[in-house]
């Protein structure tokens, strides 16, 4: 039976083409996950709509832009599209008919297009009054409720501490699922719907399954989301007297456990560290508010799943690792990523570029994600191109032509990113608010000069982005989120610290890629050279045994940072440090500044402003000092073994040349040395330099390439011929 709005439905046009309903999965082939419509392999490569009132499909500057990356051979449209607007009172589907409108305006600027369509699951303001035990409840303020009609753009005001439904809630999942269900089994067969190959589940703050709030505000105390802690507690200590006896509290019990009091997030036991025996019931309590978003994700990708009648991809924003707001990542952030990674219910995960130091044209290619991760895993991910030409802040149309170099230099080299590891893109055409409005948009890349260079970036993506996927990076950046649970004042995790090692290594002419500590099982460590762990506080003795036996070989290179593998689940184990590193190691009193020079480094100052505590330091008669910290104690060393060489550094650095030289100890291949941002990976090399000049690129093939770079640009080379490209 037809809701009313939808009696009115037309086939789109084009519909003749598309009889049966495109077809879509994500499968590995070639070594990436590829994406297949109706069994032909398609670049990821997509023309994304914004998020607000502007990006309305049928208005005449959306549909222009929509045209024009349909004549630069885009196939493929993201369209952005709210559940809320068809929930019924009753929690039933109302209509379809906001659905279809967006779609079809979509299909009129261009009728045989392929849609990615975002659907934001979160519940109408209606259906969150009528259920306060759902409302995310803050430990550090009541919640206000700021929508008093519901709002035009949908993601506003998530980050204070407005009135928004628990992640944990089992009643939105609940009513939100059926609507969701009913959705997929209405809109399936219709001509609108026969176009559609995926759809991404956004939710929570932004969007982006971040929790409520959490920028400035520490969730989530509900009724819901304790009654999800009870039955994660349940499931991890299954008797009362488990609990009890890990949480060092006779009195609790698996009915009775409480969330504990924000202020405890923070409290500190041994320097930044929290204390896993003593901070138990906070590690638990945050585990489980992290696990309640990749618990909903699956929920919904689920549904779509199962009540879609064709194959058709499903995914959400997740995976982020960079820029994770600070100390607030453990509450805001993602860290429970695995929990999506091998479920059938996810075939991509996607999100924005950070928004550090890598942006300008001093910066670099980067993700929030490990792309290399993800492709082990078989996930496609997919980087918002959000980056703006330069001068559309202005509310110039296609920014300002007098730095259309430099623009073009940032959109190669953001778009090479993903390409070179294995992965996808989507332009996201965002806005410029003429006045503040949020009903007009003009594009962004609305301009003859841009339009050529993104019809030559997705020619690149026909030529690399398909067929063999050919790894090009031997080092290895290892990280771990379980870090986050352990360091209540994290360091590494400041906006500033937590970027400086990926910025220095991009600069020093090696290529790398970022890795889990959880997934050293299912890495090929064979083609790394130099293998890096950056914040692995916490090794378990299972993890430590296979560095031993599968990474200290082949006469690699490890690196170590800052307290390696002082933390287990018992506690803290100062001697940890010395079995991981193989250096013996003893504790010192904090120290802000040291310099590098020895073991063929040259000479560099490093400071920082955070305080790494407790500090460890190398004391090892067989070791070589690197640097020494301004008192004279030694700061970072070397140590070789018959297998392998062992560094530690007690502090985090970002010096180009010093990683360098620390890479040419280790046989890793440089592809230049004069400081450029570099990318490499899928065939082609990218190359963005600041002062440009003559540089002689190093293939690994052996051959030399001499090129000419313009200051302020990207220079795109295959890989295997030193060809430039694009």
């Amino acid at each position: 039976m037809q809701a009313e709005g939808d009696r009115n439905i037309v086939p789109a046009k084009g519909e003749d083409r598309i009889m049966t309903g495109y077809s879509a999965e994500i499968r590995p082939e070639n070594g990436r996950p590829a994406l297949f419509v109706d069994g032909e392999e398609i670049p990821p490569l997509i023309y994304g709509l914004s998020d607000i009132e502007a990006w309305r499909s049928w208005k005449p500057d959306v549909q222009k832009n929509i045209r024009n990356f349909a004549r630069q051979g885009f196939r493929i449209v993201l369209t952005d599209s709210e559940l809320r607007h068809c929930w019924g009172e009753d929690n039933r589907l109302s209509t379809l008919e906001p659905v279809l409108a967006d779609i079809r305006g979509v299909l009129a600027a261009q009728p045989d297009a392929m849609i990615l369509m975002r659907l934001h699951v979160n519940a109408p303001r209606r259906w969150t009054l009528e259920h306060p035990d759902d409302i995310c409840v803050f430990g550090d303020t009541p919640w206000t409720d700021d929508r008093k009609e519901e709002n035009v753009r949908l993601i506003a005001n998530d980050c204070p501490a407005n009135m928004r439904v628990s992640t944990a809630s089992e009643a939105w999942r609940r009513d939100g699922g059926r609507v969701l269900r009913e959705l997929c089994e209405r809109l399936a067969p219709t001509p609108e719907g026969k176009h559609l190959i995926g759809i991404q589940i956004a939710g929570a703050l932004q969007g982006e399954w971040h929790q409520w709030g959490s920028l400035e505000h520490e969730p989530d105390y509900s009724p819901a989301m304790r009654t999800q802690f009870r039955r994660y507690l349940r499931e991890r200590y299954r008797t009362d007297s488990a609990l009890q006896q890990a949480w060092r509290d006779p009195a609790v019990t698996l009915d009775s456990a409480e969330i504990p009091p924000w202020r405890e997030r923070y409290e500190c036991d041994n320097g930044c560290f929290r204390d896993p025996r003593k901070r138990r019931a906070v590690i638990d309590s945050l585990h489980c508010l992290q696990s309640s978003i990749p618990s909903a994700i699956l929920h919904f990708c689920g549904i779509v799943k199962k009540f879609w009648p064709r194959k058709i991809i499903t995914g959400a924003f997740y995976g982020y690792f960079f820029d994770l707001f600070g100390n607030h990542a453990v509450i805001a952030g993602h860290l429970e990523a695995h929990l999506l990674y091998d479920a059938p219910e996810v075939d991509f995960l996607c999100g924005p570029f950070p928004y550090l130091s890598n942006r300008p044209i001093e910066g670099f290619g980067f993700t929030r994600a490990f792309s290399e991760t993800m492709r082990q895993h078989g996930i496609l991910f997919l980087t918002e191109m959000d980056q703006h030409p330069i001068g559309t802040e202005k509310s110039m149309i296609g920014g300002d032509p007098a730095f259309h170099g430099e623009t073009i230099a940032l959109l190669k080299r953001n778009l090479m990113e993903a390409l070179t590891r294995g992965a996808g893109t989507w332009f996201y055409d965002h806005r410029i608010v003429p006045d503040g409005s949020l009903t007009e948009k003009f594009g962004w890349w609305d301009h003859p000069r841009l339009l050529a260079e993104i019809r030559k970036i997705r020619a690149l993506f026909d030529r690399y982005g398909t067929g063999p996927y050919r790894h090009a990076a031997d080092v290895a950046m290892v990280y771990d989120t379980e870090a986050y649970y352990l360091l209540a004042d994290n360091p590494l995790a400041d906006t500033g610290e937590e970027i400086r090692l990926p910025a220095g290594i991009s600069h020093s002419g090696a290529a790398f890629d970022c890795l889990y500590l959880r997934d050293l099982a299912i890495t090929d460590w064979s083609q790394y050279r130099c293998v890096c762990f950056v914040n692995t506080v916490f090794v378990t003795p299972e993890q430590r045994d296979f560095i031993r036996r599968h990474i200290a070989t082949q006469h690699r290179n490890l690196v170590f940072f800052f307290d390696a593998g002082f933390c287990g689940e018992t506690g803290f184990d100062p001697h940890a440090v010395e079995r991981l590193t193989g250096i013996r190691m003893k504790e010192a009193a904090m120290e802000h500044a040291w310099r590098v020079g020895g073991c063929g480094l040259p000479q560099a100052a490093v400071k920082t402003d955070r305080n790494y505590a407790p500090l460890f330091i190398p004391d090892d008669p067989e070791m070589e000092t690197a640097a020494v910290f301004q008192s004279g104690a030694t700061a970072a060393g070397r140590k070789r073994f018959a297998e392998y060489t062992s560094w530690y550094f007690s502090l985090p650095f970002e010096n180009p040349a010093v990683w360098r030289e620390l890479f040419r100890d280790a046989g890793v291949h440089l592809y230049e040395e004069d400081g450029d941002a570099l990318l490499a990976g899928g065939g082609i090399i990218a190359v963005t330099t600041v002062t440009g000049g003559e540089r002689n690129i190093r293939l690994k093939n052996g051959k030399t390439v001499p090129v000419q770079l313009a200051p302020r640009s990207t220079c795109i080379l295959d890989a295997e011929t030193g060809e430039t490209v694009g």
